[in-house]
């Protein structure tokens, strides 16, 4: 199972007045994120029917490719750290054969 791709949903919540700046910190993250080693696609959503609703889909070439930019990442601190917004969930959803 080691040398299979793995998808990963991750959802977070803009405060109502930070929508802006939490869509600055995120999309600061994507191109640094797509050009990790073992990124294969990164998309970043923001839900048209509630504009604080922001989804993440990642594409990794395994799980210890999606570990190891989670544990050494610096730009990814700023997401993680960002006082305006909360993470509401981060699920590996499917696995691909």
């Amino acid at each position: 199972m080691s040398n299979m791709s793995l998808r990963v949903v991750a959802r977070v919540a803009a405060k109502a007045n930070s929508v802006e700046q939490v869509r600055a910190i995120l999309m600061g993250v994507v191109e640094p994120t797509r050009r990790e080693p073992g990124c294969l696609s990164y998309q970043l959503l923001q839900s048209q029917a509630d504009p604080t609703d922001f989804t993440c889909i990642e594409e990794w070439a395994s799980a210890a490719a999606e570990q190891s930019i989670l544990q050494h990442h610096t730009s990814r601190t700023r997401y993680d750290n960002c006082q305006d917004c909360s993470p509401r969930n981060r699920t590996s959803v499917a696995t691909q054969y």
